[in-house]
């Protein structure tokens, strides 16, 4: 049986500006790498902005690399809907 695909997640450093904090993969071309705190490795997203709103007040997913559960996209409102 093969093993379930998973990427790292992680959680950028807070904004000074008081925007909410966001949760990217590994393969982000726009994660800023300085200050990343790791969530952990993840078959998708959810589980990663699932810990990391466990931990953190304000939290959203990067629009580009985590797109189905960014706060916002169609994927996020059809499925909460």
């Amino acid at each position: 049986m093969p093993l379930p695909l998973t990427s790292a997640y992680y959680l950028a450093p807070g904004p000074e500006t008081g925007a909410a904090r966001v949760v990217h993969s590994d393969k982000c071309q726009v994660m800023p790498r300085e200050g990343a705190e790791p969530l952990g490795a993840f078959e998708s997203c959810a589980p990663a902005l699932q810990q990391a709103r466990a931990a953190h007040r304000d939290v959203n997913a990067c629009a580009l690399c985590c797109p189905a559960c960014y706060v916002g996209s169609p994927e996020f409102e059809a499925a909460t809907a």
